[in-house]
């Protein structure tokens, strides 16, 4: 009888450590934009990888909420990016925003008004999930990464139906569909339907004043508006870009290399935030930079898996140093060790 207990103990201790290891398993994965196409080509195609998903930030929508590719980028540089996701065994997706392009050039940042009409009209949805499918099978993409910003509350129900009944016909196809959330406002896909990624910045940004675009604390908060993950496995999106506010009003975005380059060149002027480790310098003229390096984002993962993240996406590739490619590999032979 004590053989037997000593066995059973052994064996749940075995597989109580095979389940810890395996929970702090993450995939990496990171967008590609079509205003900055090039650069983040590069450093895909340099480091890879360390991504197990990349997703092009490719398609728009026209007045009826139908995909519209963004004229920036060219069918030869989809089909591109495509090839080179796929040579580098990383799913290749495409994600469809909702920003409207005018004729006169001019893009409206998050609309809604063509998703009322997409949702309040049945032959409009189908139409429009059939254009969606026709380009992902034509292009080779994985799936697609709904980023539908601003929706007003009382479309909240269309919504749900229309995500639902995406994905009903995305699986039909062999497709996948991931969808984008905001941190604290907009309506949620049902529970339990949808895969869920959620931004986890602007907390500042070019409209506040300044300070960290998230934290530590922030993740931890916001993860309860992706507890309806249909895996449960919910995807967190963390920000690679930071900002300079200067002291004539105007704010720009600093890339994480710049960030780098500016702390050198001001030795024993950086400062972290407290609690949050995140990096930040006020200059003697009334500038202010806030941004992330290494140390903050080793923060920022440690704190995503621990809340219970699953899959960690990044905005955006271009402009990053080599180091921060060195962190997310150190973290996938993490992985591996863990779940042999």
């Amino acid at each position: 009888m004590k053989l037997k207990a000593l066995i059973l103990i052994s064996l749940l201790a075995f597989s109580t450590n095979l389940i810890a290891k395996e929970s702090i398993f993450v995939k990496f994965g990171a967008w590609v934009v079509y205003w900055d196409f090039n650069r983040g080509y590069e450093e895909l195609r340099r480091f890879g990888q360390v991504f197990d998903k990349t997703s092009l930030f490719a398609y728009e929508i026209d007045s009826r909420g139908f995909p519209v590719r963004a004229k920036e980028l060219t069918y030869s540089k989809i089909k591109k990016f495509v090839f080179l996701a796929k040579r580098k065994k990383i799913e290749p997706w495409l994600t469809l925003v909702n920003d409207v392009r005018l004729k006169n050039g001019r893009v409206l940042l998050k609309e809604s008004f063509p998703l009322k009409k997409l949702f309040s009209n049945k032959k409009l949805t189908e139409y429009q999930i059939n254009s969606i499918i026709h380009i992902l099978k034509k292009y080779g993409f994985k799936g697609i990464d709904i980023d539908f910003e601003k929706i007003p509350e009382n479309l909240s129900e269309k919504y749900g139906n229309y995500i639902t009944k995406l994905i009903y016909k995305l699986k039909e196809q062999k497709l996948g569909c991931n969808v984008i959330v905001e941190p604290y406002n907009g309506p949620l896909p049902y529970w339990g339907t949808a895969n869920l990624t959620i931004m986890s910045y602007n907390l500042h940004w070019s409209k506040t004043l300044p300070g960290p675009r998230s934290t530590s604390k922030f993740i931890k908060e916001i993860v309860k508006r992706v507890e309806g993950d249909a895996k449960g496995s919910p995807g967190i999106a963390i920000v690679l870009k930071g900002f300079l506010w200067e002291r004539n009003g105007k704010v720009r975005r600093v890339d994480f290399s710049e960030g780098e380059n500016i702390k050198i060149n001001n030795p024993g002027k950086i400062k972290r935030d407290e609690g949050s480790k995140i990096p930040f310098i006020k200059f003697e003229n009334g500038d202010e930079l806030w941004y992330d390096d290494v140390v903050s984002l080793k923060d920022k993962i440690k704190t995503s898996i621990k809340a219970g993240y699953k899959r960690i996406m990044f905005w955006y590739l271009g402009g990053n140093p080599v180091k921060f490619f060195y962190l997310l590999n150190s973290y996938k032979k993490d992985f591996k060790g863990a779940n042999k």
